[in-house]
């Protein structure tokens, strides 16, 4: 029940958060049958939102035990969530709160025993889990290593039913264009399912090569639907592009949705008609072509590369913020713009007083009560849902 509730008072939330989400996938979901779910974790307490509004079902979520505490605690265990304790959380904290015996401690092996007991029963009744098989959440587009606890639980459960239960994988991709910007967009992509008693021979004759395949296999689907740079230049040079994308946008006719050009980096399975945003797809086309240029003249991709990062050098040496606008004509002529300018402006000039310190606020007062990146987005929502009704309601 609380799960539903909390469901129906974030989806309006997120939508006003991200200014734009966006799907591709399969026309259904699986909406029945044990089920899990599997996705890249860059946004921390933010990730499961969008992964869970696909779904009409209740998705319950392994999540890391030190959120439950106190009434945050009470709250995710209402949810559906399970604790999960990992070792690097025991191996960060301070000596004095370290349990005894180290990283074997007996308590949290107990511990973990109890959560993939739990994982398997909910599997066993039909239910739908979801799991972040990196491990952890780094504000990162590219997908990081893949742990083996997903494949584990999969593996687990189906062999617990003499591969009858029927479980399913599904791997979700979220593309943020900026996961930690308000009214960024965000671009939900959904692979296709993969039937885990289909690893049945290999199990039985080996379940640790098993549980390696599955997880390898996991991580390939997974990668299949980030639309992310593939190596640390490719990132710098994302950064860069970024940084003009304003005044490339500008260029683009305004329209909501662009077609996304295929990934020819992987098989062809991977070409998908899906649409997203104009930055994913502006963007990936750039990569695309500077990809495609390396291959035919990697001596012009190399110096093309060169002057976009110069480009950035010299535009932060300059005082410019990433995505000032480039001194580009507007796209509908200047009369139109002069236009909107007179009849917007006394719009504006009311609204600013009035709407800009409740616009601001939630995200400044995010930025310095944590220095984590990947937490700055959850507490921006939360804060500027506690503190918008409490604002307006001032002002009335």
């Amino acid at each position: 029940m609380l799960y539903y509730l909390l469901k129906g008072l974030l989806r309006p939330a997120l939508r006003v958060f991200y200014a734009h989400a966006t799907d591709a996938g399969p026309e259904s979901l699986p909406e029945a049958g044990p089920l899990i779910v599997v996705a890249n974790h860059p946004n921390t307490l933010m990730a499961p939102l969008p992964v869970g509004m696909l779904w009409r079902r209740q998705l319950h979520f392994l999540t890391n035990s030190r959120f439950f505490t106190s009434v945050g605690g009470w709250v995710l265990r209402a949810s559906g969530a399970i604790p999960l304790y990992r070792q690097e959380d025991h191996a960060a904290a301070p000596a004095g709160e370290r349990p005894a015996g180290g990283l074997r401690n007996p308590q949290r092996a107990a511990n973990n025993d109890a959560s993939f007991r739990a994982s398997f029963e909910l599997l066993s009744a039909g239910g739908a889990l979801l799991i972040f098989p990196e491990g952890s959440s780094v504000l990162t587009r590219r997908l990081r290593p893949v742990k083996s606890g997903a494949a584990r639980i999969a593996l687990g459960a189906e062999a617990r039913h003499d591969w009858q239960l029927g479980v399913r994988i599904v791997p979700v991709g979220l593309n943020y264009a900026a996961a930690d910007r308000f009214r960024s967009r965000v671009y939900r992509r959904v692979g296709p399912p993969i039937r885990v008693a289909d690893y049945r021979a290999r199990y039985e004759a080996n379940p640790s090569a098993a549980i390696r395949a599955l997880t390898a296999d996991l991580r390939r689907a997974l990668d299949q639907q980030l639309h992310a740079p593939r190596t640390d230049a490719d990132e710098a040079l994302l950064r860069a592009l970024e940084a003009l994308l304003p005044g490339l946008l500008s260029l683009l006719p305004l329209v909501p949705l662009v077609p996304l050009p295929p990934r020819t980096d992987r098989p062809a399975a991977r070409a998908s008609s899906s649409t997203a945003g104009p930055e994913f797809a502006l963007v990936g086309a750039l990569l695309g072509t500077l990809h495609w240029l390396d291959g035919r003249d990697p001596a012009r991709g190399q110096a093309l590369r060169q002057r976009l990062l110069d480009q950035q050098h010299a535009r932060h040496r300059a005082g410019l913020a990433p995505g000032a606008p480039l001194n580009l004509p507007p796209p509908h002529g200047g009369a139109r713009a002069r236009l909107v300018a007179v009849l917007g402006g006394p719009v504006w000039a009311w609204g600013v007083p009035h709407h800009a310190m409740a616009y601001r606020l939630p995200a400044y007062l995010a930025q310095r009560l944590t220095r984590e990146a990947e937490f700055i987005a959850s507490l921006t929502m939360v804060l500027g849902m506690l503190l918008l009704p409490l604002f307006y309601g001032a002002q009335t």
